[in-house]
């Protein structure tokens, strides 16, 4: 039977195994289930998902992977999970066809079975391309691009500080991607172009606006990056080249913040370019999605800072993604960093519960407990955001591509205003 892809969505586990084509799936294949941990939060879904598949298909064999959950330590995921018969780390292309038939296990590097003894996997030089007719509703789903992988930027609270920037995808690649991808799903598509760190050279940015024009495509793109690392003159060749959405990594504009969570080391140089790229994207018609953390020590007078360098610049920001600092597991060296948040000022909002779940939320300060900077940032949301900004942002590279805005609208009036992360007038 062909390989098939099945998205959870927002579903329950039970649900999601009531599906007939997964049904349909499970019954005419031989081979294990790939599941897949995209965060620590999932894993009471993924334990709840396993503990049915078990029940419905004792047989079946079931391999674990996602790369920043796993990690290289799965003693804490197993009890967690209550199942799972192999777990990958890494990211596994070079391993998948070896990973379908369970005798091969004993030989395949890079698991729990065989690290530390295999040693880990090396980069890949060229990322795969996509299959979206493998996945099950693929029409409805907005599509995504791998451009790079790593960062390598040494903030304090991301995973990936310490892995280095990979090689962009080539110019001529991501065209011919955009192109199948418009040939596949028609031409409104909006794809994200998925990376840690989008950072091109401006060789690079020059290729690749010339071929997207060569090539007479249309389709408006997504990325991330942080807010010290384009020029104006790049932004105008990328937004020549289809760039629309860009969500940008400010995190804060309080110096002590910027400093303790290792963001930059000059606070003034990184918020003046921060106001620089700002600016040159609403000259250039590209929505911003600003994301702001609250980290360790914060205070009323911090989040005070970070929030009137917005307000001056609020013209020039589609909307903003605003959260507390979670802690994941990340090995012995997340112990090491609880360490230097509890010196900062924060605690546990459980103990222990890095060893059981795989995260830690914290109570950032005395002026921020828990409680207080999930509402904090829900007002902050609110402040920035109307419901038609949010329902843009999210309708490019998140929503179903079938979500009308009328639906988006029924949606929103059956839900408590209170927990709506933006607001339903235009008025700040």
């Amino acid at each position: 039977m062909a390989t098939r892809v099945f998205h959870g969505d927002f579903s329950t586990p039970a649900d999601f195994l009531a599906r007939r084509d997964l049904l349909a799936a499970l019954a005419g294949t031989e081979f294990p289930v790939f599941l897949s941990l995209p965060s620590g939060k999932a894993i009471p879904w993924a334990a709840e998902f396993l503990r049915l598949l078990k029940e419905l298909r004792p047989a079946v064999k079931v391999v674990v992977g996602g790369r920043w959950v796993l990690r290289e330590d799965v003693s804490w995921l197993r009890p967690a999970l209550g199942g799972g018969d192999l777990f990958v780390f890494g990211t596994a292309e070079r391993r998948i066809v070896d990973l379908l038939r369970p005798e091969n296990w004993a030989g395949v590097a890079y698991t729990d079975r065989t690290f530390p003894a295999s040693g880990p996997e090396f980069p890949l030089r060229d990322l795969p391309d996509l299959d979206y007719t493998l996945l099950a509703g693929y029409p409805d789903y907005t599509t995504s691009l791998e451009v790079s992988r790593g960062c390598g930027m040494g903030c304090s609270f991301c995973l990936e500080r310490d892995v280095p920037l990979q090689t962009l995808r080539t110019p001529a690649n991501v065209v011919a991607n955009l192109d199948r991808y418009a040939r596949l799903f028609g031409t409104n598509i909006t794809p994200y172009f998925e990376c840690s760190f989008f950072r091109p050279p401006a060789t690079w940015i020059a290729e690749f606006a010339d071929r997207y024009k060569a090539e007479g495509l249309t389709v408006r793109w997504r990325t991330e990056s942080r807010v010290d690392s384009l020029t104006p003159s790049q932004l105008e060749r990328l937004a020549a080249g289809g760039l629309k959405v860009i969500d940008l990594g400010l995190e804060s504009a309080s110096a002590r913040q910027l400093l303790a969570m290792r963001k930059t080391t000059r606070p003034d140089v990184y918020l003046r370019k921060a106001d620089e790229l700002l600016r040159t994207c609403a000259e250039n018609g590209i929505w911003t999605k600003v994301n702001v953390l609250l980290y360790a020590g914060e205070t009323e007078a911090t989040l005070g800072e970070t929030l009137d360098w917005l307000e001056r610049r609020r013209s020039w920001i589609k909307g903003l993604s605003v959260n507390p600092l979670v802690v994941y597991r990340d090995g012995t060296s997340a112990d090491g960093y609880l360490r230097s948040l509890r010196e900062l000022g924060a605690r546990p909002v459980a103990e222990g519960s890095l060893e059981t779940l795989g995260f830690v939320d914290l109570h950032l300060s005395e002026d921020f407990d828990w409680v207080n900077s999930l509402e904090r940032c829900l007002r902050i949301g609110q402040s920035f955001m109307t419901a038609r900004d949010y329902f843009d942002l999210k309708s490019f590279s998140y929503f179903p591509r079938s979500l009308t805005w009328h639906r988006f609208e029924i949606v929103v009036a059956q839900t408590p205003k209170a927990i709506l992360p933006f607001r339903q007038n235009s008025q700040p």
